[in-house]
C-alpha cells in the first residue's frame, strides 16, 4: 500500500469516527430533548390518562418490582445506580421519575475493555398506592351502565357512588391483579391465623386483622379469584380482585381494595372499609354499609407493593431516543 492510499483511509476512518461521535451526540440531544419535553408537558399531571391507559405487559429481565429507594426520588429527579459486572459485561442505569408513576430508564451495557457500549430507554410504569386512591372518583365505584341499591349504608370521605371506566385502577386493570394474587376457594371465612404466636401468613384465608391487633395486626392478603366468590363471616384486611360476583354475608368485615368485574352483594351486617369497584353494580342491603376511606385503601396498597409492585412498560412509546 502506498503513502497516498494509506492517507485516504486514514481519513475514511477519522471521518468514519467523527460521524459516529456525533450521531451518539445527536442522539443523546433528542433524548435530553424529549425527558425535557415530556417533563414539561401535561404528561407529568397522569401520563396513564393519555390516550386513555395503554396496554401493559410486564417487562421482563431486572425489572422486577419496587424498591424502597424508589420513594425518595421526586419527580423530575433522578437516580443513576453503581456500576454492576458480571461475566465481563459492565451495566450501568439511570431512573429519572416522569411521574409519579412513570419511570424513563436509560440503562447502557459493554463488554469491559472493548467494543462499542449499547444503549436502551424505555418508558415503566409502576404504581403509586396514594395516586391509585386519587383516581378513584368515589367510596362505590361501578360501570356506567351499572348501579347501587339496597337501603344499607354507603358514607365516608367521598362521594357515595361514582363511574368508573375498564380498567379501573389505571394499568392495574383486574387480570393483572388477578395473575399476581395468590388465588382462594369459591367460599371461606378469612381471619387472623396464628400458630405458636407466629402469624402465618402464608395460609389463604389469613387475611390479617384489621383491628391491627395480635401478631397478624400488620399482615395484608393479596387475593383473588377467577369465577365467583363467598366470604361468610371472619375479617381481613386485603387487596381482593374477583373476576365474578362477590358476596359478603355474615358479618364479614373486609378493609382496604376490593374489586369485582361482576356484582357485589353485601348482607346480613357485613362491611367494607376502603375502597370498592364493582364493576357489574353493588347492593348493600339493610344493616351492611361500605365506609369510604382512602387512607385505609391506600395503606393496604402500600402493604402490598412487594407483591404488586411490578414494572410495566408502555405502549406504545417502548423506547424513547437512541437504542
Amino acid at each position: 500500500m502506498n503513502a497516498t492510499t494509506s492517507s485516504e483511509v486514514g481519513a475514511v476512518l477519522v471521518f468514519a469516527v467523527l460521524v459516529s461521535v456525533g450521531l451518539l451526540a445527536l442522539g443523546h440531544a433528542l433524548l435530553v430533548t424529549a425527558e425535557a419535553a415530556f417533563l414539561t408537558s401535561g404528561a407529568r399531571a397522569g401520563l396513564v390518562e393519555l390516550g386513555g391507559a395503554p396496554e401493559p405487559r410486564r417487562s421482563g429481565g431486572a425489572d422486577s418490582g419496587w424498591w424502597p429507594w424508589m420513594d425518595s426520588v421526586a419527580a423530575g429527579e433522578r437516580r443513576t445506580g453503581a456500576p454492576n459486572r458480571a461475566w465481563g459485561v459492565e451495566t450501568r442505569g439511570t431512573w429519572l421519575r416522569l411521574t409519579p408513576e412513570a419511570w424513563l430508564v436509560a440503562s447502557t451495557a459493554h463488554r469491559v475493555g472493548r467494543g462499542p457500549s449499547v444503549h436502551r430507554n424505555r418508558i415503566l410504569w409502576l404504581y403509586d398506592p396514594a395516586t391509585r386512591v386519587r383516581a378513584l372518583p368515589a367510596i362505590v365505584g361501578v360501570a356506567a351502565s351499572s348501579s347501587v341499591t339496597g337501603g344499607g349504608t354507603i358514607a365516608g370521605d367521598t362521594v357515595a357512588v361514582g363511574p368508573v371506566a375498564a380498567p379501573s385502577l389505571g394499568l392495574m386493570a383486574p387480570g393483572l391483579l388477578l395473575s399476581l394474587a395468590d388465588t382462594v376457594g369459591e367460599r371461606g371465612r378469612p381471619g387472623p391465623d396464628v400458630r405458636s404466636g407466629r402469624c402465618r401468613a402464608e395460609a389463604m384465608w389469613n387475611w390479617g386483622d384489621p383491628d391491627g391487633l395480635g401478631p397478624c395486626g400488620t399482615h395484608v392478603a393479596v387475593r383473588g379469584r377467577s369465577g365467583s366468590l363467598t366470604v361468610d363471616g371472619g375479617r381481613g384486611q386485603t387487596v381482593l380482585v374477583v373476576d365474578g360476583d362477590l358476596v359478603l354475608l355474615g358479618g364479614a368485615r373486609l378493609s382496604g381494595m376490593i374489586i369485582a368485574t361482576g356484582t357485589v352483594t353485601l348482607r346480613e351486617g357485613s362491611s367494607i372499609v376502603g375502597r370498592l369497584v364493582a364493576y357489574g353494580g353493588a347492593t348493600v342491603e339493610a344493616g351492611s354499609s361500605v365506609v369510604g376511606s382512602g387512607a385505609v385503601a391506600a395503606t393496604v396498597l402500600e402493604a402490598s407493593r412487594r407483591t404488586l409492585g411490578v414494572l410495566l412498560s408502555m405502549h406504545p412509546a417502548d423506547r424513547l431516543g437512541p437504542g
